[in-house]
Formats: structure tokens, C-alpha cells, sequence
């Protein structure tokens, strides 16, 4: 066999010489098949299994892994005694029981096995020293018994019979109290008996883990009793033919047979999808656990010396796929993606295989430098740590800043070299598609197909989603997740006791979230008071947050005592007495869309230490002295209930991202809440006919899983590609088209002036969304309010990362017109100190249309601020002057504007700025910056998002909830900044959580 050379293996365009190299290596016979099955010929499954298992042998020898792979395959071999037992001794044995025996007793077999913890060593050593009859007598008494720690060998794991109505069982509770990823569901043993149950059913045609399960009668899909359709892995992975080859121990072969159809398999499996389970043959019985066998395939590939490598030769040529089976190096065309979830990242990874030129965009922070990207990566999981160090990836989506440590982001890292070595792919980030990008702009740049992946749904809020202390779960994991804090220093606390509202997975991830952000928090505030004077920290905080923050150095202290005892259940325990973490559901748990779609979550959420309280009706909250939710008043089994309440997480429910549609109504529509199509999944337009193709979350048939979104883009490739066309475009063109570029930051008295470049002219009174690195690597989010052409400004007070810290990113322009396209001649303008910069960009606009404005505040004017004004008056002036020819734009907090609220001034419009906090920027993905609007009688008519309509008519807005708000913002942080202020001269630190200052 040619050898060839480790660039040969690891560099595109050496992939044809790969290709030539792997026919020359196989048998004349073997080779004849391969040109016949690619010219069309269908092969049967026992020659495509021959063909993987010489690829097999082709990619252990080029990678000269030949020593690795023998000990991974000893390792596997291990477990072959327990498959021994269970099939001949134990299954049998417990099979034979109807009935327990009366007074069964243990034998001379159990006094041996207590002596072994090892279960291969003691099966091994059982088999030697007992007979068999012996031996399913024991089997018997610990099956009777339960006896531990035998009964959780997988020699006992016997299927048990499906009890839907009773899936959640928790057994042995693991309290989670940091956010490294968790590890794999099953050990290595189980997951060997897992390949062992599989039947291998597609040698009769009947995997339905893979095609669904179909009603002979009426030809369609059965419906399980949770009422799930029971289609089958919504990518068609051949399944079954893995199982087979994961039998007979061909690791690398199994992992190119599930690239066949899923390529990106780094983006799912264990805990991720679950499809195949609930379409199993078994359906009485235990499914097979394939998502998990999928996972620990790809695991151990990637753990062998030049592992990644094997998986990236594979994502570009895979011999097993009949048709583009190696990447196409001529050009094809170029697109654009927008959202890089898993449905944006796979319909790049497909088009640029077909050589497109793809061009990447995302709402969200992308890193900038892309890393070193070329060297072939040995040891991956040592790289991957490394490579994802400092500033995050960004890249992902809701698998980034939505799933949580249940998944193994360092696979994250993979995506990214794979996308990347690809020359023909660029990525950015911060754009967001309706501010920066809309389908003129793209079209006038020169790209011939649009994609559309942004998503992720606009969560809904709640009726009693008012109060300090509450918040949408979407936000408390978007800002876990993507700024990186989750292995930094906590910038703001909960309190317990923590309710999450909501049933579906959502609820689920923020409880758990939760449970771990408050152990953390507490632990860190004690930290903090070991390091700092308690004056210092409580500095400028009332009577009312200082008890807050002594109650968390209380339970802080208490954590880590515990901790130093190596007694973990006494952190649940103490947790639990001071309130928990619950999620609360107004149906039954098996009414819940997390137990009908991934029961799994729902189990390992209860055995961290999550509660679960059943038909509670959350109906209105009750406040303390300072405004924070202390209580929910909920109808729980239909008799009133108060729950203790500190801090509240919303998931209740969600819509699709179609925020484009309401900016740009003529270029695309909406039908049933979704963007309305032609076709599979084209957008219907007129004004971009075959333009754009709708993907994941956006389309109704693929909504709701990481597996559909990866569907979406497989089903829809070939047409997309198809479509593709035009010439190479000039990526750092569209990158200075698109971008905003900060030129300088300088501070002119309480105000920081950004000056931005752009091509384009930004609106005046829109938001920017500067993403800051601050020197420790912390992620940090600063709004600025587009003031000039030219010029950002944002207060001091709410940019102090730009102090320190660097501009990776500016995202924009976010929101709608400051100013009404007819204005009045002459306008008014209510000013306070917090709101003089929206009044400066209201004088700049409004000016320009030849406008008088007159301003009127009690602070004083900084003369540069002042000359934008016609007039300057005090606040008392504006009752004299008003009349109804008149506009008024009150930019003033909270208990200003309430007052002015109730005069109902008679001008000809009064409007206000709703200035909030916010996030991602997105137009209301995070739901940071809601605001609820009231009707005439005071009672809530909608929540709106105040980064999409900044300035609102002054009847609608409820003034409580956004001072609410401000009350919020000004306290969240409050503790973190004193820390920062007062901290060790060492410099920056932070808690590990095991009495550590890394």
C-alpha cells in the first residue's frame, strides 16, 4: 500500500490522491465493486460492509495509529466476558423467574463477588470458580433483591418493559456544581451492551430507527402514546449497519458508515436527539440507546493520535457515500448564510464541498482570528481546550449559548476547523440580518442565493413578568453561554428560592443552569469576602441589598465547608432548605413537552437536585419592600398557593424568528406565524423570486430538534446548489460593506464618544451593540446610541469595559426611527441627565429636517451638548408652552416620566424613550430589553421588545415595569463592581469553586 504523506491526509486539495490511493489499496474485486457502485449500482449490504471495513484498515494504516487502535480495540474486547454472562447466565436466569422464590438467600457466589469491584474482573473470576447453575442462582437473588452495587452491572441491565405514563425514575441523585461538561450517559460497558442489543434490523428491512415506523394500514407514521410520530432519524442514518460494525469492533468504519447521512455527527447523538430510540423496533421494551453508541464512536476516533483528522478526511471523502462522495474543488457558484446554527453550519459545510464560495454571517460575537487552523491536530482533546481558550468561538448558536454542559462544546472547536480549512468560507459576526443585512444589500453585493437559518424563537412572555427578580430563561442562558462567564467571574447573583415557569426542555436547561450558576455565585461572594473589606463590597448599597448580600457570604461559607468535607449531599440538602430550584408546569409532568420529546433531560434534571411541582397555575406575583418578586401566587391541583419566590425564569414557549418581515414588508411574507413558502423551501417573494431558502427552526416540518435543523439543510442542499451561481466575490469588500468599525474612543465628561465608520449611513437614534473584551477575558456588552452620522455615544457610567477593554465587534443598527417622519415645526424635548444622549440625537435628526428644537431639564448643559438645542429651559416651562401643534420626546428615568405620564399632555404626539438593558440584540431573542405596553384602563395589552421600538407613544408604556427595570439594572451588578474596584493588587481572580484563586 501507497503511503502517503500527513499533508496528503489532512489538506484539501490533496483529497483526489486520497481517493486514488484507497482504490489502488483494495482487492481487484473489492475495487470493481467501489467504480460500480459509484456509476449507480446498488450494492448489497454485506459488500458495503466489506467496503467500510477496508477503509477501516486503509485509514489505521495512512495515520500509522496501528498501536492505538489495537489497545482501544483490547479495551472493547474487554466487555465480550459480560456479553458472555448476560446472554448465557444472567438474561436466562432472571427470565425464568415468574414468581420471587420464598426465602432466597445469598450463596458462596455473592460472599466472592463482594470481595471484586471490578465487574469484567469479577465476572471473569465467577466464570473460573462456580458453575453455571450456581451462578443463575445468584443472578437471581440480586435481581430479587436489588442488591448493590451488582444490580447497576451491565450484566443485570435486562430491558425493562415501557411504561410511558411512568418514564422518569430518579435513582441515585448527582448534584452538578460547576459547568464542565458532564461525560457520557452510559460507561463503556453499558454502551457495549447497547451495541449488543441492537437486532440489526435492516438485513430484514425493518429498521424503522432509521425509516420510521409505519402503520401497514393507513401508510402512514404510528403515534407512540406521548403522541409522537414515530419517523426514525430525521437524516436516515444507516444505524442498524453501524451497530454491526461496532460489533465486530471496526470503530473508524462505524463512524463513516453514520457519515453517510450525517456528517456533522460532532453535533449530535448522546443526550442531543433521540428519534431512532422512540422508533426502535422495541417499542414494548427499552429502546436501544443509539445516540449514545453514535457519541462514544465519535469519541473514541477522536482519541486516538490524528483522530480529529480521521473525522475531517471523512467530512470531505467519504467512499461509502455513492454520490459526492469527495469534495469539488471547482467553483460552484457563491451564497449567503445567515445564522450559523446547526442548520446554517451544515448548508455551508454542503454547498462548500460542492465548491460555492459561502459567506457566513451571525447575530451574535464571532472570533475574530480564526487560530491556527492548518497544523494537523494530534491529540484533539488537549487541542480543543487550548484552541478554545479566551475569546469565545461564538460559533454554534443554540448549540453554543442554548444547550447546556449536557453536550461537549469542544466539539465546537471541530466545526470550525472543518468549515474553515474550506479557503472558500468567511464568517461574521455581530450583523444582524434586517439591521446590516437585508436581501437588497446581498444582491447589490453580488451573491446568488440567500439562506436563512436565524432560528431561534422569540420566547413569550408571561403575564406576570413584571417584577425585579424575574426574567425570560432564554436570557439567563444566552448570557451563561455566550459570554464565556460560565468559566469566569459571575458578574450578578440569584437568590433563592428559583422557580422556572414552563414544561418543555427549555425549563428543563434553566433549572439545572440555575441550580449550578447559584452554587458558584455564593461560593465566589464568599471568596470575595475573604479578599475585600465587607464595607468596601457593600459600598452604596442600602440596608435592603446588603442583607441580600450577606446572605449569600452565609450560604457561600456554608458550601464550601461542606465541600472540604467531601459531603456533596449536604449542598443539596442545604440548598433545598433555603427554597431549591423548581420548575413548575400547569399540566401533569407527562403532559410536558420535555417528558414527551426527551424524558431523559427531564430525569437527569430531578437527579441534580431539580423539583418538579404538576398543575401549578402561575396567576400573580407578590412583591417585597424594594419591588423584587418574593412570592407567586399559583392554583396548584385547583386550591390557591403562595411559593416563596427570589428569583423567576420564564420558558413558556417560544415563536419563529420572523422579526425581517415586520422591517422589510415587501421583500419576503408570512403565513402561519412562519415565513411562507414556495415549495419545500423556497421563500415566496416578488421581489427576490428563488432568492431565498428557509431552513431549521424557520420551517414548520423542522423545527424544534438540532437534528432537524441538520435535516433541513441535507434535504435542501442539492436544490440550493443547484441555484448557486455568479463569480468569486471580494470578501474583505463585504466585510467593510457590511461591518461598522470603531475609528476611536475618546470621553468627553460623562459621555464616551465612539467614532464609527461605516459605508453605509446609520440612522440616527439606533442602537449599536459593542462587543468588549475586557483584559481578563471577560465578554461585555456596551449600547451606544448613534448620534451623528459618525458618532456613538454612551454614558460613562454604562461603559466602563471600554475603559480597559478592547471593541472586537459593533452590531447594528439596532431598532426603528427615533423621530416621526412629519415633525412639527417646532419641538419639545424633556431631558435628564440618563437621557440627554437620546435628546442630543433627537436634536441632531430633527435639525437637519429644519426643525426648532427646544430643551427642557434641570441638569446642567455641557455648552458642546447645549449648542444642538434652539432653546434651553428648565422642566417647569414645558406646561406653559405645550400646545396641540406641538410633538413632545421625553427622554427621562422612570419616576419622571410616570409623572408626566398622568398629565396627559394635549400636544399633537408624546412619545418616549424606553431605554433598557439589552443583550443580544437580535430583536428579542434573549428577551432582556422586554416592555410591556398597558392598555387605557392600566391593564397589560403586550410585551414588546424596547431594542426594536426604542421610542414609544408615552400612553402605552407601564411605567412601573420599566422602572422595574432600571431598579434591575442598577442593582445587578452592583456587588461585582465594588469586587473589581477593591480586588487583591495580584490581579484579576476568581473562584474555582474549590477554595482556589486561579
Amino acid at each position: 500500500m501507497m503511503k502517503l504523506t500527513r499533508a496528503q491526509l489532512t489538506e484539501l486539495k490533496h483529497t483526489q490522491e486520497v481517493d486514488q490511493c484507497f482504490l489502488t489499496s483494495l482487492e481487484s474485486p473489492l475495487a470493481a465493486l467501489l467504480l460500480q457502485f459509484r456509476a449507480g449500482t446498488s450494492l448489497g449490504d454485506d459488500k458495503i460492509l466489506a467496503l467500510s471495513e477496508a477503509l477501516n484498515d486503509f485509514l489505521v494504516a495512512q495515520f500509522g495509529v496501528h498501536e492505538a487502535y489495537d489497545q482501544l480495540q483490547q479495551k472493547l474486547h474487554y466487555y465480550d466476558v459480560c456479553e458472555y454472562f448476560y446472554q448465557e447466565i444472567s438474561k436466562p436466569a432472571i427470565r425464568k423467574l415468574r414468581t420471587a422464590p420464598e426465602n432466597i438467600i445469598a450463596n458462596s457466589v455473592h460472599d466472592y463477588a463482594k470481595t471484586l469491584n471490578d465487574e469484567v474482573v469479577c465476572i471473569n473470576g465467577l466464570l473460573k470458580k462456580f458453575s453455571k447453575a450456581a451462578l443463575s442462582e445468584w443472578c437471581q437473588y440480586v435481581w430479587i433483591t436489588q442488591s448493590e452495587p451488582f444490580i447497576h452491572w451491565q450484566i443485570f441491565n435486562i430491558p425493562k418493559k415501557m411504561v410511558f405514563e411512568h418514564l422518569v425514575t430518579v435513582k441515585s441523585p448527582v448534584l452538578r456544581t460547576d459547568y464542565t461538561f458532564t461525560g457520557a450517559t452510559l460507561d463503556a460497558g453499558k454502551i457495549e451492551r447497547q451495541v449488543n442489543y441492537c437486532i440489526d434490523c435492516h438485513f430484514k428491512d425493518n429498521d424503522s430507527c432509521s425509516k420510521g415506523l409505519i402503520d401497514r394500514r393507513t401508510q402512514t407514521y404510528k403515534i407512540n402514546p406521548l403522541g409522537k410520530a414515530l419517523t426514525g432519524c430525521p437524516l436516515g442514518q444507516k444505524i442498524s449497519q453501524m451497530h454491526v460494525l461496532r460489533k465486530k469492533k471496526s470503530i473508524i468504519a462505524s463512524l463513516a458508515m453514520t457519515m453517510i447521512d450525517n456528517p456533522l455527527c460532532i453535533l449530535t447523538g448522546d443526550r442531543i436527539c433521540n428519534d431512532c430510540m422512540a422508533a426502535c423496533i422495541y417499542q414494548k421494551f427499552d429502546p436501544v440507546d443509539t445516540p449514545s453508541v453514535e457519541s462514544n464512536t465519535l469519541s473514541m476516533v477522536l482519541s486516538l493520535p490524528y483522530g480529529a483528522e480521521i473525522y475531517l478526511l471523512l467530512a470531505r471523502w467519504n467512499p461509502l457515500q455513492q454520490k459526492d462522495y469527495m469534495l469539488t474543488h471547482k467553483f460552484g457558484g457563491n451564497a449567503a448564510v445567515i445564522g450559523m446554527g446547526p442548520a446554517g453550519a451544515a448548508m455551508s459545510y454542503y454547498l462548500l464541498r460542492k465548491g460555492a464560495q459561502v459567506f457566513a454571517f451571525d447575530g451574535l460575537p464571532i472570533r475574530a482570528e480564526k487560530g491556527d487552523i492548518s497544523s494537523p491536530i494530534k491529540d484533539f482533546y488537549p487541542w480543543a481546550k487550548a484552541f478554545m481558550e479566551g475569546v469565545p468561538l461564538g460559533l454554534g448558536g443554540v448549540m453554543d449559548y442554548g444547550v447546556t454542559a449536557r453536550w461537549d462544546k469542544r466539539l465546537l472547536a471541530l466545526l470550525w476547523v472543518l468549515l474553515y480549512r474550506f479557503p472558500r468560507f468567511s464568517m461574521q459576526g455581530n450583523t444582524r440580518f434586517g439591521g446590516a443585512l437585508t436581501l437588497t444589500r446581498l444582491q447589490e453585493l453580488g451573491f446568488s442565493q440567500v439562506v436563512l437559518a436565524t432560528g431561534a424563537g422569540l420566547p413569550q412572555a408571561h403575564p406576570v413578568q413584571k417584577h425585579p427578580g424575574m426574567m425570560f430563561a432564554n436570557e439567563f442562558l444566552m448570557h451563561l453561554q455566550t459570554t464565556g462567564v460560565m468559566h469566569q467571574t459571575l458578574q450578578w447573583g440569584m437568590s433563592l428560592p428559583i422557580r422556572v415557569v414552563g414544561g418543555g426542555l427549555t425549563a428543563i436547561d434553566a433549572a439545572t443552569e440555575a441550580l449550578v450558576y447559584y452554587i458558584r455565585w455564593v461560593e465566589q461572594v464568599a471568596f470575595w469576602f475573604d479578599q475585600v473589606n465587607n464595607d468596601l463590597l457593600c459600598h452604596g448599597m442600602d440596608e435592603y441589598r446588603a442583607e441580600k448580600v450577606l446572605v449569600w457570604l452565609e450560604h457561600g461559607r456554608k458550601v464550601r465547608e461542606y465541600r472540604r468535607l467531601g459531603q456533596p449531599e449536604k449542598i443539596k440538602e442545604f440548598i433545598d432548605a433555603c427554597g431549591g430550584v423548581s420548575v413548575l408546569y400547569r399540566r401533569s409532568m407527562q403532559e410536558s413537552p420535555a417528558y414527551r420529546t426527551n424524558h431523559i433531560e427531564l430525569t437527569k434534571a430531578l437527579e441534580q437536585g431539580v423539583h418538579y411541582i404538576e398543575h401549578c397555575h402561575v396567576e400573580r406575583a407578590i412583591t417585597d419592600k424594594s419591588g423584587y418578586v418574593s412570592n407567586l401566587l399559583c392554583r396548584i391541583e385547583d386550591k390557591e398557593s403562595a411559593l416563596p419566590a427570589a428569583t423567576v425564569l420564564f420558558a413558556t414557549g417560544s415563536k419563529p424568528n420572523v422579526s425581517y418581515f415586520y422591517e422589510h414588508r415587501s421583500d419576503l411574507q408570512t403565513e402561519g406565524g412562519y415565513y411562507k413558502r414556495s415549495g419545500h423551501a423556497t421563500a415566496e417573494s416578488e421581489v427576490f423570486p428563488n432568492y431565498v431558502t428557509i431552513l431549521g427552526d424557520l420551517h414548520p416540518e423542522y423545527q424544534g430538534s438540532v437534528v432537524g435543523a441538520l435535516a433541513s439543510a441535507k434535504d435542501t442542499q442539492s436544490m440550493v446548489a443547484s441555484l448557486v451561481s455568479g463569480h468569486e466575490l471580494c470578501v474583505q469588500k463585504i466585510h467593510d460593506t457590511i461591518g461598522i468599525r470603531a475609528m476611536g474612543i475618546k470621553q468627553s465628561g460623562d459621555i464616551m464618544i465612539i467614532n464609527i465608520s461605516s459605508e453605509r449611513n446609520l440612522p440616527i437614534g439606533s442602537y449599536l451593540k459593542l462587543v468588549v473584551y475586557t483584559p481578563d477575558q471577560t465578554q461585555s456588552i456596551v449600547n451606544a446610541v448613534v448620534v451623528t452620522p459618525t458618532e456613538a455615544w454612551v454614558l460613562v457610567d454604562h461603559a466602563q469595559a471600554l475603559l480597559t477593554g478592547r471593541v472586537m465587534g459593533i452590531q447594528g443598527p439596532i431598532g426603528t426611527r427615533l423621530v416621526a417622519k412629519k415633525c412639527s415645526d417646532n419641538v419639545l424635548v424633556v431631558a435628564d441627565k440618563m437621557g440627554m444622549i437620546w435628546a442630543c440625537a433627537i436634536a441632531y435628526a430633527l435639525t437637519a429636517q429644519g426643525k426648532r428644537v427646544v430643551l427642557y431639564a434641570d441638569t446642567e448643559i455641557d455648552q458642546k451638548l447645549g449648542d444642538r438645542f434652539s432653546v434651553i429651559k428648565v422642566t417647569e416651562a414645558l406646561l406653559e408652552d405645550v400646545n396641540s401643534s406641538q410633538d413632545i420626546y421625553f427622554c427621562v428615568q422612570g419616576a419622571m416620566l410616570q409623572y408626566y405620564q398622568t398629565l396627559n399632555l394635549a400636544a399633537k404626539s408624546v412619545s418616549a424613550v424606553v431605554d433598557g438593558p439589552m443583550m443580544c440584540g437580535l430583536k428579542g431573542i434573549c428577551g432582556q430589553c422586554i416592555q410591556w405596553q398597558v392598555a387605557d384602563d392600566g391593564t397589560a395589552l403586550k410585551a414588546v421588545y424596547a431594542c426594536s421600538w426604542q421610542n414609544q407613544p408615552i400612553e402605552l408604556i407601564d411605567v412601573g415595569h420599566l422602572i422595574s427595570k432600571q431598579v434591575i439594572q442598577a442593582d445587578r451588578a452592583a456587588l461585582y463592581r465594588n469586587w473589581t474596584k477593591h480586588k487583591h493588587q495580584q490581579g484579576e481572580q476568581y473562584y474555582d469553586g474549590i477554595d482556589t484563586v486561579v
